[in-house]
């Protein structure tokens, strides 16, 4: 008994010092930042990131120190990163106007589809563990409901019941889809941030095709394929061409 104590303790200890860690670490970074160390401030912020512990004011911060240390690409990639875990964090969205309004690239957008727009729009409102409540919640809900239709006494209750339970059933359904597109957003997004000051749009996966267009740092592309160490992307004017693996920045956690 006495050695489970010991063990116990020992356990509760070390889960102690992991979880102080990377918050020790924080500070650091934080000191680094203020102190204008950008570079020292990155150092830390990104060593965090290393042991696994994402978070959206991670990503902020460092995007903060990227772009006080004219890093535009990276600056963009870490705040679109930071809004995949908080999509309505207002600072994020403000900074990551911010960077974008520095980037070079004129290029005529594409409107998405209506339902692509209000399906993202409502994916990203609650994220994954949001949407996974209201799955849970309209499913236990629903099951109520269906009890009452089948236990209930008064045939008016009944009706209410059933048509109560079985429309917060088909919610649980909505939403729980929406829970997984959600994760699945988060963990691959299909976009990827431009992280070099230029580079080369190419017609194939080779160095030595010929050059479709000359991008710049911060530029957000979709990625449709990869072959080796190049990336297929598609611009947002719908522009096709092939980008080399080092110089994107993959949006989504997942990589």
């Amino acid at each position: 008994m006495r050695r489970a104590c010991l063990f116990g303790i020992f356990l509760w200890l070390a889960a102690t010092l992991i979880a102080q860690q990377p918050a020790e670490v924080m500070d650091q970074a934080n000191n680094a930042y203020r102190e204008e160390d950008y570079a020292r401030a990155i150092q830390l912020y990104e060593g965090i990131l290393k042991i696994n512990y994402g978070s959206a004011p991670l990503y902020y911060n460092l995007g903060n120190a990227y772009f006080k240390s004219g890093d535009l690409g990276r600056a963009i990639w870490s705040y679109e990163r930071g809004l995949l875990l908080s999509p309505r964090d207002a600072d994020l969205r403000h900074n990551l106007g911010v960077a974008r309004s520095r980037q070079t690239d004129d290029l005529a957008g594409l409107r998405p589809f209506f339902l692509t727009r209000w399906w993202g729009w409502l994916r990203s409102w609650l994220g994954p563990g949001g949407w996974s409540v209201a799955s849970l919640l309209c499913m236990w809900l629903g099951v109520a409901g269906l009890g009452l239709w089948r236990l209930g006494k008064d045939r008016s209750w009944r009706v209410r019941g059933f048509a109560f339970g079985f429309a917060l059933l088909l919610g649980s359904l909505l939403t729980l889809a929406l829970s997984w597109s959600a994760r699945n957003w988060q963990r691959e997004s299909g976009y990827a941030v431009l992280l070099p000051e230029e580079a080369a749009l190419r017609e194939a996966p080779d160095p030595l095709s010929e050059e479709v267009l000359s991008l710049h740092a911060g530029l957000k592309v979709k990625t449709l394929d990869r072959i080796g160490e190049w990336y297929k992307v598609q611009l947002s004017d719908g522009q096709l061409g092939w980008l080399p693996a080092e110089a994107l920045g993959l949006v989504g956690l997942g990589r």
